[in-house]
């Protein structure tokens, strides 16, 4: 079988949206050129879907929820289909069904791509919100008890016990079922944390693609900076606002992205009488973010939550572009301060303005930085590494299932 072309089917919540999706989709083109077969079961619609031409797309309407209506009658209707496809293996990504990961996990070889902390974290930002640091607590029902003190989580028990409860079982059948993937080392010691054994985590980085590009070509005179990402505290973007308020009159700001957040950072933007140096392009497809790349001098990202990974600095660094990002997370795994940009202390608004005026008034040093980025994305982030990894662990996944290495949970 190994010999042949793989089937895979891929389980997410939407088709297409943020940086998971955006990895679906390229993923899916990859294993097309490579001869395997992609469908993907999704149970949300979203209105900005991209075209998808290299997986058969199947559609269930809230499957991939927590709260699934008719979760048998859908579960009956996704048994009937998979008879038709019989796929492989299984790469699951972000769906909380807990029925529905049961079924998959115990009929086919699966694996679970971990992209962010909802898997191991009731609230999913893993992060002590009183204190802006990283949780060190495992998932667990003393969550409940840290989140009167560090308001991390719902306070009410009757809302925050079932949370904990319904996570800890999904992560329970992922322990005993699946082989699971992480961006980054960060992730992995996180998983770890959590009662995941070390040899069943895989870190391998998310991949990007290397534009045609002038390297000798200097930034614009007027500095632009480019934020990408769900408009929402979490991703820094007050933080952002606030720093931008207090650089040169020249300098521009875009971000591009969408987010329950959005009319309040307008609302911001023009209370500081920013309007017309911020602009909100609002979501966009891959393709049309190639043109703000190109024309920025620096890419911005200010997560004050701990970052997974962050695929949007190794996107800039493709474009030989400089990135300054506070260190949360995965960051420091491919943003080497000082080398490819600037690391700065999370929260630290006077150290972030500090790296961005210094590069935006260096344009030499910014593409300097821009360059040696550039140089990192050729080393370690182009498609290839990511699918010889990937290949091998379906491999390895589908031949432990075979010899029944899953356990019952």
């Amino acid at each position: 079988m190994w010999g042949n072309a793989l089937k895979i089917l891929h389980v997410n919540r939407y088709l297409s949206g943020g940086g998971a999706e955006q990895y679906l989709i390229q993923l899916c083109e990859e294993l097309a050129s490579r001869g395997h077969q992609s469908t993907f079961l999704y149970g949300q619609k979203d209105e900005s879907h991209e075209p998808f031409r290299y997986a058969k797309p199947f559609f269930v309407n809230g499957i991939t929820e927590r709260h699934c209506r008719n979760p048998e009658g859908k579960l009956k209707t996704l048994r009937q289909w998979l008879g038709q496809e019989t796929p492989d293996v299984v790469y699951l990504h972000q769906i909380a069904n807990a029925a529905l990961i049961r079924y998959l996990t115990e009929h086919f070889p699966s694996v679970r791509f971990v992209h962010d902390s909802k898997l191991i974290c009731p609230d999913g930002a893993k992060t002590l919100k009183r204190k802006g640091v990283l949780c060190p607590f495992p998932l667990g029902y003393t969550c409940q008890a840290h989140a009167f003190v560090h308001r991390c989580m719902p306070r009410n028990p009757f809302v925050g016990l079932p949370l904990i409860s319904h996570a800890s079982g999904i992560v329970k059948m992922h322990r005993n079922r699946s082989l699971m993937v992480v961006a980054s080392e960060f992730m992995k010691s996180v998983l770890v944390c959590n009662g995941f054994k070390k040899e069943r985590v895989r870190v391998i980085p998310y991949f990007t693609y290397l534009p045609e590009i002038d390297e000798k070509k200097l930034p614009p005179n007027d500095p632009t900076l480019l934020f990408l990402g769900r408009i929402v505290r979490g991703k820094g973007v007050y933080n952002l606002l606030r720093v931008f308020s207090r650089l040169t009159k020249n300098a521009r700001l875009v971000m591009i992205g969408d987010g329950p957040d959005l009319d309040h950072v307008k609302a911001m933007t023009e209370r500081r009488r920013l309007s017309s140096r911020v602009s909100f392009p609002g979501w966009l497809s891959h393709d049309r973010i190639d043109a703000y790349y190109r024309a920025c001098t620096v890419v911005i990202v200010p997560s004050i939550w701990t970052e997974a990974f962050g695929i949007v600095g190794i996107e800039g660094m493709s474009y030989a572009k400089p990135v300054i990002g506070f260190d949360s997370g995965g960051l420091s795994e491919w943003l080497a301060d000082g080398e490819n940009g600037f690391l700065v202390p999370s929260g630290d608004e006077a150290e972030l303005k500090v790296k961005i005026e210094r590069l935006t008034k260096d344009p030499r040093l910014a593409t300097e930085m821009g360059k040696r980025g550039r140089a990192a994305v050729k080393r370690r982030f182009l498609p290839d590494f990511h699918m010889k990894r990937l290949l091998s662990l379906f491999k390895e996944t589908i031949e432990g299932f075979k010899r029944g290495r899953h356990t019952e949970a």
